[in-house]
């Protein structure tokens, strides 16, 4: 945990193997980070004592993390089952398994809450999840992407693309289509929440390259893996 106003590293908590994925509740008071592991888990930390208060069995390597703006919710895209798994944050326990396309990684809610995108690089989509019923409703084409983030006032995704073509795609939330691609550096991740939520801010879109070894990652976008639902 690093103190923001020193930007020294305060306390050093100790959650399961490999975590990835970290998200914050509205009001902070909780966190809950993804412990990239085969048996897959989700770590709970209370702010407050900054200690792990709860451990949450999800899906196989679970990576991707969102909390929805009413803090009621947590998604959750676990990479090697093809699922996401939702956490009701009230006594963290999982209500729902979503099946949704290949290799889900990146996680962003939308500033209604009644929206999740999920990508998924190896099929070159978006998974739209409905959060009132938690059932797909829709599939957005996008080659390769990775990290995601919606636009505070809710009408653009952005959603960034590892290795080739190495840009980043900006789809219309209305149409849920791409309509512009923008060229970007090597490898962009911007694994997750990279767009502010004050609408009235001109937030820029924060494009980085990962620093994480992610064999694991490798190996289920170059192997034929059949995984049984």
């Amino acid at each position: 945990m690093i103190a923001t106003a020193t930007n020294t590293v305060a306390a050093t908590i100790q959650v399961g193997n490999r975590p990835y994925g970290v998200a914050v509740t509205p009001d902070g008071g909780k966190v809950y980070v993804a412990n990239n592991e085969f048996f897959g888990s989700v770590s709970v930390i209370d702010t407050a004592t900054d200690a792990v208060v709860g451990t949450i069995t999800v899906g196989s390597l679970p990576i991707g993390v969102a909390v929805t703006p009413n803090g009621a919710s947590v998604y959750i895209a676990n990479e090697y089952d093809d699922t996401v798994s939702v956490i009701d944050a009230s006594n963290d326990t999982v209500t729902a398994t979503i099946l949704v396309n290949s290799v889900p990684l990146g996680v962003a809610v939308s500033q209604d809450g009644t929206k999740v995108f999920v990508t998924s690089p190896r099929s070159g989509t978006v998974s739209v999840i409905d959060t009132a019923s938690n059932i797909v409703v829709g599939t957005i084409r996008s080659s390769f992407p990775f990290g995601v983030a919606v636009t505070p006032d809710g009408s653009k995704i952005y959603a960034t693309h590892e290795g080739s073509p190495d840009t980043v795609s900006v789809i219309d939330t209305a149409s849920e289509a791409v309509i512009a691609t923008i060229n970007a550096g090597d490898s962009p991740v911007a694994f997750g929440k990279f767009i502010g939520g004050q609408p009235h801010r001109s937030s820029p879109i924060a494009v980085k390259e990962s620093a994480v070894d992610q064999p694991q990652l490798a190996d289920r976008m170059t192997e034929d893996i059949s995984v049984a639902h």
